[in-house]
């Protein structure tokens, strides 16, 4: 009898520990499994890339656990999603089915890009920040900015453009509206690399975006893009070489272009139809006869200044090639165009051209020469605004003529207008303080 508390002792002993190792089992079978390297990775908070804490694996795409690596160039796909930032904090990492639509940041270290084609996808609000000398170095493929993502460079190297921009060597292409958005205190170096921003498709146009002051070195410079300012800056052109924005220029705020020598500011490439303005209301402050626009039209969103800061008389831009067609607003300040390429000026219905010019817009001695590849349409506007006497020009048809400004504004001769069936079409608006002499002409049909 003295010996049953020690039996019920034992029973209890042999009791618990069966319970510990049925909770042991139990715990073992129920631990997330090991992440393999070939899994699908997503990010579940912002960190550095190596840190475990990141990221979350799955072996078929629906069901997560923590992942026990980070992952490389073996993962079926990786996510970096919405709202997530993730910096590549190490040397040697290795980027593979990667979707970025929160945001990559490379700073100093070196990375790779693997795939058949390519191994990199910046998603539609995705963004790849480029923020110190880390580059693409090694890999098998390159990277795609989707129509919607962006590169955004705080700071660069001078080999910035070779490894991300250049259209042979360069990681990054570009879908349409994609966008490169330049904040770097540094101007780009376009030494060695003419063509830039390879686009996905031919008709693609990208947006290069400028939000500081650049200057395109000494060699030839040919975006594949748009470029695009929100604010005032100043880009300078050195020595004889060009720059080209085949997709044209829009945005808000003003440009000024200066140059050290001979070399030429182009928007349009004469292929594509080039944009100039698009929205907002856009200047270009340019020196005399820098300025050349091609096969570029002005949107109806569009109002547009082209105004001159050289001690030039008359100061003067160029239609090189084909077209400049007018749907919204183009105030030509008190300029010339040089409008003898092939091609027309076409002021469109619903459109505007502005001139102070004091020779008048078109005809001998005005603002367009050669009036011959000049043509007012049906619905158009032409406003003489000068603060001068200013001369205004006949020999066409008007629709909508605006008087404002100031001074005397006189006809050359006769003033006509559309007529449709006998009826003159059109209206004058006389605003300002400008006083109109009709006293030696007519003003009507």
């Amino acid at each position: 009898m003295k010996q049953k508390p020690l039996y019920l002792a034992l029973q209890f002993f042999l009791l618990f520990s069966i319970s510990l190792v049925s909770v042991e089992k139990k715990f073992v079978l129920e631990d997330a499994p090991l992440t393999d390297t070939t899994d699908f990775f997503r990010t579940k908070q912002s960190g550095d890339w190596t840190d475990l804490s990141v990221w979350e694996s799955s072996v078929d795409g629906l069901n997560w656990n923590d992942a026990t690596v980070y992952p490389n160039e073996l993962a079926t796909q990786v996510i970096i999603q919405s709202n997530d930032t993730v910096l590549l904090n190490s040397s040697g990492i290795k980027l593979r089915n990667t979707e970025i639509y929160g945001a990559l940041e490379i700073r100093d270290f070196n990375f790779e890009v693997h795939g058949s084609t390519i191994g990199l996808y910046v998603k539609d609000g995705g963004e790849f920040i480029v923020n110190g000398i880390g580059h693409a170095q090694v890999g098998s493929a390159f990277a795609l900015i989707e129509t919607g993502g962006k590169l955004t460079v705080q700071s660069a190297q001078n080999d910035f453009v070779k490894y991300y921009l250049d259209a042979d060597e360069g990681l990054f292409t570009f879908e349409n509206d994609a966008v490169c958005d330049w904040k770097a205190d540094v101007a780009p170096s376009f030494t060695g690399y003419e063509f830039l921003m390879r686009t996905m498709n031919e008709n693609d146009v990208p947006i290069f975006r400028i939000s500081t002051d650049i200057d395109s070195s000494t060699n030839n410079a040919h975006f594949n893009s748009i470029l695009e300012i929100d604010g005032d800056y100043n880009l300078e052109l050195k020595g004889t070489k060009n720059i080209i924005f085949a997709g044209g220029i829009q945005g808000n705020g003003t440009l000024k272009i200066t140059h050290s020598s001979n070399g030429k500011f182009f928007l349009g490439d004469g292929i594509r139809t080039a944009t100039l303005g698009n929205f907002g209301n856009l200047t270009l402050n340019i020196a005399h006869n820098l300025l050349r626009v091609q096969n570029i039209q002005v949107p109806p969103t569009a109002h547009v200044t082209i105004q001159s800061h050289s001690d030039a008389n008359p100061n003067t831009f160029t239609r090189f090639s084909n077209n400049l067609d007018i749907y919204g607003v183009l105030d030509i300040t008190d300029m010339r165009i040089v409008n003898t390429a092939d091609g027309m000026i076409v002021v469109k219905d619903g459109g505007t051209l502005r001139t102070s010019f004091k020779g008048g817009l078109f005809g001998g001695g005005s603002a367009i020469v050669d009036s011959n590849n000049f043509q007012i349409d049906e619905g158009s506007t032409i406003e003489y605004y000068a603060v001068e006497n200013q001369k205004i020009s006949s020999g066409k048809e008007y629709y909508h003529l605006i008087f404002s400004g100031d001074g005397i504004k006189t006809p050359q001769s006769a003033i006509n207008f559309y007529v449709i069936d006998t009826i003159a079409q059109g209206s004058v608006t006389i605003t300002g303080n400008p006083i109109v002499d009709f006293s030696g002409n007519n003003l009507g049909p």
